[in-house]
């Protein structure tokens, strides 16, 4: 895996460059991750190694759109805002955004018709809403839900806010 910039990463990289250290990473960057004996290590991207391929279903994205813009985002690639259906999938979500420099995301929660629905159909009975349920009358601008990526709970947000925002694989 290469180190860069771009303005997207997937959550392999994230979650990879979270088991590295800082130290590593600043003193060997840029440079790409080899895998050797169950050890993630910097190494130079010239040398070469064998390898696998990993193609992760979450993207995050690193620009401020309004929810209805990062869902507009999100489908233009054919992938969905995340949704979050158990707790095991939070903690994913949460593993991937170590790289975002943001304290929420948009995520595909939003209050349709008195009831808070995800835009890519999934059921879900997991709560993970900061209230301990989901809002039942948000406030008529708050009905979009957002990851606290520090509290790890979803809340009620104005929609014509601007947040990063992480679209996964339909």
């Amino acid at each position: 895996m290469a180190l860069n910039e771009s303005n997207q990463s997937s959550a392999a990289e994230s979650g990879l460059l979270s088991l590295l250290s800082q130290q590593e990473v600043q003193e060997n960057s840029p440079g790409c991750v080899v895998l050797d004996e169950g050890q993630l290590l910097l190494k130079k991207c010239e040398l070469k190694y064998p390898f696998f391929c990993f193609l992760s279903h979450l993207d995050l994205v690193r620009e401020n759109k309004t929810w209805e813009d990062a869902l507009e985002h999100c489908r233009s690639l054919n992938k969905d805002l995340i949704s979050l259906p158990s707790e095991s999938a939070l903690h994913e979500v949460l593993l991937a955004s170590g790289k975002l420099q943001a304290s929420f995301v948009w995520t595909g929660a939003r209050y349709l018709a008195d009831n808070w629905l995800w835009m890519d159909g999934t059921s879900s009975t997991y709560n993970s809403w900061s209230q301990g349920e989901e809002p039942s009358c948000p406030a008529q601008s708050d009905h979009c839900g957002a990851l606290s990526l520090e509290e790890e709970v979803l809340e009620s947000w104005d929609c014509d806010d601007r947040l990063n925002f992480i679209c996964r694989n339909v």
